[in-house]
């Protein structure tokens, strides 16, 4: 009985690394003999981050395939249906050789060579599409666990959804897109982000037993209120826009302002803009070296606000019912926000640089804390439902005798 679990966790990403423990949680309701394997494209340890180990996905792929005993992939996290191995290798392994012949092929249509080095290179048998694998063996269960992404009509593609057993999605255009392209519309379900529950299985008592004590010192010692910023790393030229910005909301509410970055991995690193940012800023300025994922929960869920880009920051926010407003144009951010927030962000969906205050400012004095906290607890409800779903198809195929 093998159930692996496959993601991005093998870089720093919050909401990546989210999922593992999210699923463990789950897993463990059902039966104590499911002991899950996780898995990324490469070996990493992010146990420090307080999360997991995971172990190369090609590797379990290719020795599953082998055998004939059942077994479950589960394959979770946003952007994954659709993403091909050369732009995934790029998050790990940034190479301006591959982009260039990535650009080549594109504008002469030929086959990607990128994709085709990386998948050499991360071992996947599998083609293109490295979080979209084909069923490894006849006994193969396959689950996509709330899913973001694109649909793309492509044979390749179309036919592994298709062969999927159970498909969850958060992405309401997604969704609409695949009850379109396949055939068997029962096993695709549109579902909050998993992600949603996190107030359900942590709620702020259970939390703070959790986290640090410097982090719990820290928050209580921002008795008057904070907010928190942060944003991938976008370039110098935004400082100016997003300074001034913050400067205004902390000379009008006396917010504390807290930098936090929620990704460093490779086309996030957060810290590199925060940093510069920090430098910038004519009023106080909070940057502690928080990065355990437990830690960047508990300081979101105690804020006032939270300003980003990150989709999961936003997420956590939501969860337990904080203020929040999403930053820059971030498509899955501005769609999620759009269908499963309320008023006044499910309007806005995400603002420009240069309306931060003014948006801040409305949500600060306009946004209804009962509306919040119903629609965390909605929210929470449909996740929880759609992730004791999926445990119960799972459960029924391992105890399924043809």
């Amino acid at each position: 009985m093998n159930i692996a679990i496959l993601g991005a966790f093998d870089r720093y990403n919050y909401g990546d690394l989210l999922y593992p423990m999210i699923l463990k949680e789950y897993l463990g309701k059902i039966s104590d003999s499911y002991k899950p394997g996780f898995y990324g494209l490469i070996e990493a340890d992010m146990k420090e981050y307080g999360t997991i180990e995971s172990k190369p996905f090609g590797e379990f792929y290719n020795t599953i395939k082998k055998c004939s005993s059942k077994n479950v992939i589960i394959i979770c996290g946003g952007a994954v249906i659709g993403c091909r191995a050369g732009r995934l290798y790029s998050f790990l392994h940034p190479t301006p050789f591959l982009n260039i012949c990535s650009n080549f092929c594109k504008l002469l249509h030929l086959p990607n060579i990128s994709d085709i080095i990386a998948a050499r290179k991360l071992k996947i048998t599998w083609g293109n599409y490295p979080f979209s694998p084909i069923k490894p063996n006849a006994s193969s269960f396959i689950v996509y666990s709330s899913v973001g992404d694109k649909y793309f009509k492509e044979p390749e593609l179309n036919e592994r959804l298709k062969n999927a057993d159970y498909i969850s999605v958060r992405n309401f255009n997604l969704y609409s897109k695949l009850k379109e392209h396949i055939p068997i519309q029962e096993k695709i379900s549109l579902t909050a982000d998993s992600a949603s529950v996190i107030s359900k299985i942590w709620p702020i008592d259970k939390l703070k037993k959790i986290v640090s004590p410097k982090t719990v010192n820290f928050v209580k010692k921002l008795r008057n209120g904070y907010l928190i910023f942060q944003a991938k790393n976008k370039g110098s030229r935004y400082l100016s826009i997003i300074s001034n910005q913050l400067e205004k909301i902390y000379k009008e509410k006396g917010l504390q302002i807290v930098m936090v970055p929620l990704g460093r991995a490779v086309k996030h690193e957060d810290d590199l803009l925060l940093k510069k940012l920090k430098k910038k800023i004519k009023v106080p300025v909070e940057m502690p070296r928080i990065t355990n994922i437990y830690d960047i929960m508990y300081v979101i869920a105690r804020s006032n606000l939270f300003i980003g880009t990150s989709l999961h920051g936003n997420i956590t926010a939501m969860s337990y019912g904080v203020n929040h407003l999403g930053i820059t144009n971030v498509p899955k951010l501005d769609q999620y926000i759009k269908y499963w927030d309320v008023e006044p962000n499910k309007t806005k969906g995400c603002v420009k640089l240069s309306q931060i205050y003014n948006n801040a400012i409305d949500v600060l004095e306009n946004s209804n804390k009962q509306q919040r906290v119903d629609n965390s607890k909605k929210l929470a409800d449909i996740a929880d439902g759609n992730l004791n779903n999926m445990m119960k198809c799972i459960s029924r195929y391992f105890n399924y005798s043809p």
